[in-house]
């Protein structure tokens, strides 16, 4: 997984996608073996636990997601078949489904700089004085210099 894959996930702005949907793509997105989303294959159990949503809804999302053309099972259903902490041998029938995020398929992402954008046209809003600290209370001049007051005296003798 790559941050840029990860990020194009949360750039996609659908508006067929529930915010649970959206969660699992993530969560998938993440856990994939290569940079470009493919070979993702945690289980439902584990996807539930990391999205916080419950099975079914993680079904309903993974189904969701397959319907929009998000998702895809991967055509090399192999790199499930050892369990990925031990190294041994998984039985067929407790085999999870790798999937495949398709990020090609991503029509409609926002780019960094509309992002960027909407950001400023926001804090446009808060009052900001010219050197743009945010964080003053109105009517209270900022502290010029530091804060914290140091002893002229000499320092005691038994410290350095």
């Amino acid at each position: 997984m790559t941050a840029g894959t990860l990020e194009k996930v949360w750039r996609l702005n659908d508006p067929r996608l529930t915010p649970a949907a959206k969660s699992v793509l993530s969560y998938l997105a993440y856990r994939a073996y290569y940079a470009d989303g493919r070979a993702a294959w945690p289980s439902v159990d584990t996807v539930s636990r990391a999205t916080g949503c419950s099975r079914a809804t993680v079904h309903r999302a993974v189904s969701m997601l397959v319907e929009l053309g998000y998702l895809r099972a991967a055509d090399d259903q192999s790199w499930n078949a050892r369990n990925a902490v031990t190294g041994e041998p998984v039985r067929r029938n407790y085999r999870t489904t790798v999937w495949d995020v398709l990020t090609e398929n991503f029509r409609d992402v926002e780019s960094e700089s509309a992002e960027r954008i909407a950001d400023q046209t926001m804090d446009a809003g808060s009052s900001t004085d010219i050197q743009g600290s945010q964080n003053e209370t109105p009517g209270m001049e900022p502290v010029q210099g530091s804060q914290i007051e140091t002893p002229e005296s000499e320092p005691h003798p038994d410290c350095w």
